[in-house]
């Protein structure tokens, strides 16, 4: 199961990797800027990947727009890392131009949603790179990964104790009327999810087991499995605001 989401219709379209090799870099557009060839960063960005351990499960890539007659000079991506639980996502999203249009940045997460109209979320920002000469991107890379790997120790940490916490059907109740209340959640949502903690969907990974307690994780799966059907950008949105409102009411932390 993909965690990232990568939508491309403001003047960018999805390509292979391939293809990258075919896009031409600008020149420096100034003394100070040093424009990198989209395929060397992404193949740094996978190579930073591996060192800390993680293997690439899936990928997906957008190029466009044209600048001083350079065609394909802003890049968007998404990566997803391969983990043991379909529901720890392990994921990666980034952008850059060799054009001066943005810096090259990286956002991570368990989820993450890139689009080209700008938007750009996922729970840690990585790296924030201008094209500049004398940068050490490689050691950057570097820094932004160790970061990463730190990132997803906390959510797999988060998420173990989310399981450890015992969760009746009236207190997942009161929980999802609490976030309706509050806002956190629209109440047409919180409604659909306690439909799903009482009745999950088949092939839901996280369901509540006859015999067994049931638990706060089954909760935030309910809310995620029912946020699948909402717009990406609204579907994240709210999912990182119950998180934190679940924490808040678990004291997490």
């Amino acid at each position: 199961m993909s965690n990232s989401s990568l939508i491309a219709h403001a003047g960018t379209h999805i390509v292979p990797r391939a293809a990258l090799r075919n896009i031409p870099t600008p020149p420096p557009q100034g003394t100070r800027h040093a424009p990198i060839a989209h395929l060397t960063l992404v193949e740094l960005i996978e190579a930073s990947a591996n060192r800390v351990g993680l293997e690439l499960a899936k990928e997906t890539i957008s190029v466009g727009r044209t600048k001083g007659g350079f065609p394909g000079t802003a890049m968007f991506g998404v990566m997803d890392f391969k983990t043991n639980d379909p529901n720890r996502g392990r994921c990666l999203g980034f952008r850059a131009s060799n054009w001066m249009q943005h810096s090259i940045q990286l956002i991570a997460g368990q989820r993450v949603f890139v689009c080209d109209n700008g938007v750009f979320s996922g729970e840690t920002i990585l790296l924030r790179q201008r094209h500049v000469r004398g940068m050490n991107l490689s050691e950057a890379m570097r820094e932004a990964f160790d970061s990463f790997l730190s990132a997803s120790i906390r959510l797999e940490y988060r998420a173990d104790r989310l399981q450890e916490r015992e969760c009746t059907e009236e207190h997942a109740s009161r929980l999802l009327l609490d976030a309706a209340v509050n806002k956190v959640l629209p109440g047409r949502i919180a409604v659909a999810a306690w439909e799903q903690f009482i009745r999950p969907e088949d092939g839901a990974t996280d369901v509540y087991v006859p015999g067994t307690s049931r638990n706060l994780s089954q909760v935030e799966g309910a809310v995620t499995r029912v946020l699948r059907g909402a717009p990406v950008h609204l579907a994240l949105d709210h999912t990182q605001t119950f998180a934190k409102f679940l924490d808040a009411a678990a004291r997490l932390n």
